[in-house]
């Protein structure tokens, strides 16, 4: 039987007369751009393909495939969708071929017309180029419906530029690294000292991130539908990419693998926790939620109702730590050993940014919780040091912001009494709301 979102879609997304065009349209732009430059006419047509097949369902199936979440949701019709008794599995796999369904028919006949006409191109692996494309396509649709989920628990309709934004973002940044790989076969990766093939460590690559890609947009669909989960397959992904990153680092002089592991570790988890921190339900209402799992010893329960980002700043906190200890050990004298404690107040900072949002998403009025906090991160990372450099007041500037060369050491108490100072108005205030749910519920 088949699936029936993907059933639905389908309807929604295939009638004859798109059937019809699509093809009609593709054929005649390859015609018009091969009359132009007649010399070169098929390679043209092939790169053509080969840049369509990319538009068609990189850039615009990225799109539908984020809006088939978005458009429900503003619809109000998601809310039906929850109730129907599809699984989370089948409702993914449903809108992730369903709702893109029309600009991959359009893709595929571009990605024909590419491997018809390679033979004139200078790439020597149409096929793996062809699979790599088909694979970004995937991850990137995958991660569309993802984003959408995730970013839309905040709300719906005024969130649908960040979606729009952060396909971009990765569009812009991924697609022609990889891609590029592929292409050009010849050239060789180095990744952890080893040399590998252009073409296939980018296919290994889109096909790891591709499957990635799917299961976080299943893990998504999972919260969309309230149906719990437990953290381990987010961190399982920190794990991962953290490990991949790690091996372009230049490894040698004193900095090994391990190195370059936890620092990738670290940087991809305080990056990670700021995207979680902004996007994630963590108001009051949410730490009550917690507390009152662990008060009664249900510890999956509590793990099935925490956000992702305090789990992630712990990630990245041990990872500062473990990469600090380790650099205390090298060389005097070296990179390493003097900037080997910097991660640990960076952590601290991230800690205190967490804090700040937690104190205003515990306001009475907490609509721009989020906008407030960006403007005191911008005044206390930029602004007011910047001010105080100015007029010369460096030692104040760095108690405001401990962080530079030099005795890093020292730099790690200034950022731990900030974290702890906001950390301890932000559960004040926290208290206080909780003390007046409580009271309201009772009454």
């Amino acid at each position: 039987m088949m699936n029936p979102e993907l059933r639905r879609n389908l309807w929604l997304e295939i009638t004859p007369h798109r059937l019809l065009a699509m093809p009609v349209v593709l054929g005649l732009a390859f015609l018009a751009l091969s009359a132009i430059n007649r010399e070169n006419a098929i390679e043209t047509v092939s790169w053509t393909a080969l840049a369509g097949f990319g538009v068609l369902t990189i850039l615009w199936g990225t799109r539908l495939a984020a809006n088939s979440i978005l458009d429900e949701m503003a619809d109000k019709t998601w809310d039906w969708q929850r109730l129907s008794i599809l699984s989370p599995w089948t409702m993914t796999w449903g809108k992730l071929f369903g709702a893109t369904a029309f600009a991959w028919y359009g893709g595929l006949v571009c990605l024909a017309v590419f491997l018809a006409t390679a033979q004139a191109t200078s790439i020597a692996s149409p096929a793996k180029v062809a699979l790599i494309a088909l694979l970004l396509a995937v991850m990137l649709q995958a991660s569309g419906i993802a984003a959408a989920l995730h970013i839309s628990r905040k709300g719906v309709p005024q969130h649908r530029r960040s979606v729009g934004f952060l396909v971009i973002i990765v569009v812009l940044y991924v697609v022609p690294f990889v891609m590029a790989q592929g292409i050009e076969s010849a050239k060789p990766v180095i990744w952890y000292g080893m040399t590998f093939d252009g073409a296939n460590f980018s296919l290994v690559s889109a096909a790891l991130f591709a499957v990635w890609a799917v299961t976080g947009a299943w893990r998504a669909m999972c919260q969309g539908l309230a149906v719990r989960t437990t953290p381990l397959l987010w961190l399982l992904f920190l794990l991962c990419v953290a490990v991949y990153s790690a091996g372009f680092a230049g490894i040698g002089s004193g900095f090994s693998a391990l190195h370059a592991v936890l620092l990738s570790l670290m940087l991809w988890s305080l990056g990670l926790t700021y995207m979680m921190l902004f996007t994630e339900p963590t108001s009051p209402v949410v730490v009550r939620r917690v507390m009152r799992k662990l008060d009664l010893k249900q510890w999956r329960r509590a793990a099935e109702e925490v956000p992702c980002w305090p789990l992630t700043w712990l990630v990245a906190a041990g990872s500062a730590i473990a990469f600090a200890l380790l650099g205390a050990g090298a060389e005097p004298s070296t990179f390493l050993r003097e900037w080997a404690s910097t991660p640990i107040p960076l952590t601290l900072l991230v800690a205190r940014d967490a804090g700040l949002l937690m104190l205003f998403l515990a306001a009475p009025s907490p609509k721009r919780a989020e906008a407030t906090t960006l403007v005191y991160m911008l005044v206390l990372y930029w602004v007011l040091p910047g001010l105080l450099y100015a007029v010369d007041l460096a030692v104040v500037a760095n108690l405001v912001l401990p962080l530079g060369s030099g005795n890093t050491w020292l730099q790690i108490p200034v950022a731990l009494a900030q974290a702890v100072a906001v950390w301890w108005f932000a559960w004040q205030r926290v208290g206080q709301r909780l003390s007046s749910t409580r009271r309201a519920d009772g009454g």
